[in-house]
């Protein structure tokens, strides 16, 4: 992988030890407006590398482990592409670590949904 998410400040960690699991997801199939929705993860990825470390009043939180995996495929229909995404998330959960997925549209955050609705108290949140 030529670029990981803060690959300025930390290694691309394993995935069995990261504390963060950082899921790229460049979906662009249902933008009603213009294009490149797609080029979003890879974006946000190459401008991580001008962040610092340190958070203000939460230390370092970096320091616990970053694992940048490879894109998501999003050939085919939009609902498989969004499964892969929902099982890339509950298998960061599974492995401990915090997902977060970065996509450039909307409809992305519904891959979150599964894990939201299935392995957190039934009224911590609120979809």
């Amino acid at each position: 992988m030529e670029h990981w998410f803060l690959d300025s400040e930390f290694p691309n960690c394993d995935k069995e030890t990261a504390r963060f699991h950082v899921i790229p997801f460049p979906l662009e199939d249902t933008v009603s407006y213009m294009g490149g929705t797609a080029n979003g993860p890879n974006a946000i990825i190459e401008a991580s590398s001008q962040l610092e470390q340190l958070v203000e009043g939460f230390g370092n939180p970096g320091a616990l482990g970053i694992h940048t995996r490879e894109p998501l495929g999003t050939e085919g229909m939009v609902e498989q592409a969004i499964a892969a995404a929902a099982e890339a998330i509950l298998q960061a959960y599974d492995h401990g670590a915090i997902p977060v997925l970065l996509g450039g549209e909307h409809s992305v955050s519904n891959a979150a949904i599964p894990l939201l609705r299935d392995r957190l108290p039934q009224g911590e949140i609120g979809i």
